[in-house]
């Protein structure tokens, strides 16, 4: 699975911040929105995406850290073209622990392959003329990719996903595919 070289936090400090994080809870929204939450975490867990547990378990896996889930508000369309509102899970590995040092501080960035992705209209605008020019009469056909679905694709190695734990009611769990 996918795996990214963090520093490794000594033991002392890393149940130190997995208390710290079992007592804060989740963000704001996470809290406000618990049902879209719960709904969310039980369509997670039947694609296999993530390992449900106890706050127990959780405690005795090997390695295991916890960052806040939140809630992103977003809105979409239905089939009659109303706006609905849609909610994302997030899991926030930047949200700085009791240590001061979250997942994402402690990444080895020189380890991780550049992603390129701006200037994608510009880039489209010009590929799009290009085919024009080389065919005049040929339909020009695009397509939108999410790449929050690809992600989910992506399995995560033990060493990961033991520190992608999250909480929510009285259970805990982890991530066994990347979380967004």
């Amino acid at each position: 699975g996918v795996s990214y070289r963090t520093d490794v936090l000594d033991e002392a400090t890393r149940k130190s911040n997995l208390s710290a994080a079992i007592n804060r809870g989740n963000h704001a929204l996470a809290r406000q929105y618990p049902e879209q939450i719960r709904k969310l975490m039980a369509k997670d867990a039947c694609h296999g995406f993530i390992l449900p547990l106890t706050v127990e378990g959780l405690q005795h896996l090997q390695g295991a850290e916890v960052a806040p889930l939140g809630v992103a508000k977003q809105f979409s369309i239905n089939e009659i073209g109303q706006q609905v509102p849609k909610f994302r899970a997030t899991h926030d590995q930047s949200f700085s622990p009791q240590s001061g040092f979250s997942v994402n501080d402690r990444l080895d960035r020189t380890s991780l392959l550049d992603c390129n992705y701006g200037f994608t209209l510009h880039r489209l605008i010009h590929a799009v003329i290009v085919l024009r020019q080389r065919h005049p009469s040929a339909p020009i056909l695009i397509s939108k990719v999410d790449l929050d679905s690809a992600y989910r694709r992506l399995h995560c190695s033990p060493d990961l996903a033991s520190q992608s734990g999250f909480l929510f009611d009285s259970l805990a769990g982890v991530y066994l595919r990347l979380s967004f």
